[in-house]
């Protein structure tokens, strides 16, 4: 008669088996939770680039907007040329400045994931 039981040795690598099972599961659970959880805190980085960028191009729209206001303003009630003179220089100034943050800020946050404002 032929005994129908396992040895030790079947049962221990049916038990092996099992654990590497387990554990490959395991590790490819933790390598999709990780690989979620860069891809989420890569979306919220870009996101919150974006939208510092947004806000810093509002902010400078609104500067130069009142900038030119002003000079409007000062160059439609003063007499002299001298002083619309300087009025002109200072608003081009600001303007050119204006124009250089927003072009450091966009050309930072597409490159890399900081905003640099100068």
């Amino acid at each position: 008669m032929y005994d129908q039981r396992e040895s030790p040795l079947t049962l221990n690598a049916k038990a092996e088996d099992s654990v590497v099972a387990v554990v490959v599961v395991v590790v490819v659970v933790v390598v999709v939770v990780v690989v979620v959880v860069v891809v989420v805190v890569a979306v919220v980085v870009v996101v919150v680039v974006v939208v510092v960028v947004v806000v810093v191009v509002v902010v400078v729209v609104v500067v130069v907007v009142v900038v030119v206001v002003v000079v409007v303003v000062v160059v439609s009630s003063s007499s002299s040329s001298s002083s619309s003179l300087v009025v002109v220089v200072v608003v081009v100034v600001v303007v050119v400045s204006s124009s250089r943050i927003v072009v450091v800020i966009v050309v930072d946050s597409s490159s890399s994931s900081r905003v640099v404002v100068e």
